[in-house]
């Protein structure tokens, strides 16, 4: 989750890395399948997807109070800005950046990743089934 908010050119390092692994790993043979059914057959979420998952569950446990408690006020909903139902009122808010480099922190990412996860998932009260449908979602399989 850390090493990851670093700038794009060095997260598509361990992406370029991790594909050559795969491809020896699942038989990659060029023009018959791809890296993508190469990480399917292993079951192997991408550096991506892992990025995203550990992000997730680390809102997940900070808003649940299953996270140490310096990380409990770093997230806030939208629904505690106003007591009406809206669409949104489950997401979580944006902070204001201070530069580009920020935006890759995972402090700014946790929200966008968040939020577009489905609702399901986000609610989830029990970690474990979160986990479980959160694999599911980032390999394709909702």
């Amino acid at each position: 989750m850390i090493w990851a908010g670093e700038f794009y050119t060095n997260f598509k390092r361990a992406q370029v890395l991790q594909n050559k692994i795969i491809r020896l790993l699942g038989n990659y043979v060029h023009g018959e399948n791809d890296k993508v059914h190469c990480y399917r057959k292993l079951m192997i979420l991408n550096v991506s997807q892992l990025h995203d998952y550990q992000l997730a569950i680390f809102v997940f446990q900070s808003i649940y109070g299953l996270s140490p408690e310096i990380f409990r006020q770093m997230f806030t909903r939208t629904s505690s800005y106003h007591s009406y139902e809206t669409r949104n009122m489950d997401d979580l808010v944006y902070e204001c950046r201070s530069s580009q480099r920020t935006s890759f922190s995972s402090r700014f990412a946790e929200p966008v990743v968040s939020n577009s996860l489905p609702v399901s998932i986000r609610l989830s009260e029990n970690v474990s089934q979160s986990k479980s449908k959160l694999k599911n979602r980032l390999r394709g399989r909702d």
